[in-house]
Protein backbone atom coordinates (compact mmCIF):
# COMPACT_ATOMS: atom_id res chain seq x y z
CA UNK A 1 0.00 0.00 0.00
CA UNK A 2 0.77 3.20 -0.45
CA UNK A 3 0.28 4.69 3.05
CA UNK A 4 3.18 2.04 3.81
CA UNK A 5 1.28 -0.06 6.55
CA UNK A 6 -2.10 -2.20 6.41
CA UNK A 7 -5.14 -0.24 7.26
CA UNK A 8 -7.82 -2.84 9.21
CA UNK A 9 -10.81 -2.91 10.54
CA UNK A 10 -9.28 -3.55 13.89
CA UNK A 11 -7.49 -1.14 14.27
CA UNK A 12 -8.80 2.45 15.63
CA UNK A 13 -5.91 3.98 13.73
CA UNK A 14 -5.82 6.03 11.65
CA UNK A 15 -9.27 7.47 12.34
CA UNK A 16 -11.79 8.53 10.08
CA UNK A 17 -9.98 11.92 9.30
CA UNK A 18 -7.03 10.56 8.63
CA UNK A 19 -8.28 8.13 6.31
CA UNK A 20 -10.04 10.45 4.06
CA UNK A 21 -6.61 12.94 3.53
CA UNK A 22 -5.05 9.66 2.79
CA UNK A 23 -7.57 8.70 -0.33
CA UNK A 24 -7.77 12.19 -0.85
CA UNK A 25 -3.96 12.68 -1.24
CA UNK A 26 -3.84 9.15 -3.24
CA UNK A 27 -1.82 7.82 -0.34
CA UNK A 28 -3.95 5.19 0.55
CA UNK A 29 -6.62 3.35 -2.09
CA UNK A 30 -7.24 -0.18 -0.92
CA UNK A 31 -9.15 -0.71 2.67
CA UNK A 32 -9.58 -3.87 3.92
CA UNK A 33 -12.60 -3.70 6.62
CA UNK A 34 -15.43 -5.98 8.50
CA UNK A 35 -18.51 -6.07 6.59
CA UNK A 36 -20.61 -6.19 9.81
CA UNK A 37 -23.14 -2.52 9.84
CA UNK A 38 -23.36 -0.82 12.80
CA UNK A 39 -19.75 -1.10 14.30
CA UNK A 40 -19.31 1.52 17.67
CA UNK A 41 -16.60 4.06 17.22
CA UNK A 42 -13.70 4.94 14.95
CA UNK A 43 -14.61 1.61 13.32
CA UNK A 44 -18.64 1.83 12.93
CA UNK A 45 -17.46 5.25 11.11
CA UNK A 46 -14.38 4.07 9.53
CA UNK A 47 -16.72 1.12 7.62
CA UNK A 48 -19.57 3.29 6.79
CA UNK A 49 -17.40 5.70 5.33
CA UNK A 50 -16.22 3.02 2.83
CA UNK A 51 -19.63 1.28 2.28
CA UNK A 52 -20.78 5.34 1.05
CA UNK A 53 -17.61 6.30 -0.89
CA UNK A 54 -15.51 2.81 -1.89
CA UNK A 55 -16.38 0.17 -4.40
CA UNK A 56 -16.00 -3.49 -3.09
CA UNK A 57 -14.23 -5.20 -4.85
CA UNK A 58 -15.38 -8.72 -5.92
CA UNK A 59 -13.09 -11.91 -3.47
CA UNK A 60 -12.96 -13.48 -7.30
CA UNK A 61 -10.98 -10.14 -8.50
CA UNK A 62 -8.31 -11.02 -5.07
CA UNK A 63 -9.15 -14.62 -4.63
CA UNK A 64 -10.21 -13.48 -1.45
CA UNK A 65 -11.81 -16.09 1.14
CA UNK A 66 -15.16 -15.50 2.86
CA UNK A 67 -13.99 -13.91 6.23
CA UNK A 68 -16.64 -11.50 6.65
CA UNK A 69 -13.91 -8.77 5.52
CA UNK A 70 -14.75 -6.92 2.52
CA UNK A 71 -11.68 -4.93 0.55
CA UNK A 72 -13.10 -1.78 -0.84
CA UNK A 73 -11.15 0.36 -3.84
CA UNK A 74 -11.50 3.92 -2.59
CA UNK A 75 -9.00 5.59 -5.61
CA UNK A 76 -11.22 8.79 -7.04
CA UNK A 77 -13.77 8.02 -9.51
CA UNK A 78 -14.16 4.56 -8.53
CA UNK A 79 -16.39 4.76 -5.09
CA UNK A 80 -19.97 4.63 -5.70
Amino acid sequence: MAAGRVVTGFSPYPDLSEVTELVRTGQLRYLYLTAVPGLPGVLGKRADWARSHCTPVQRGDYHGQPTGMTLFDCAPGVGR
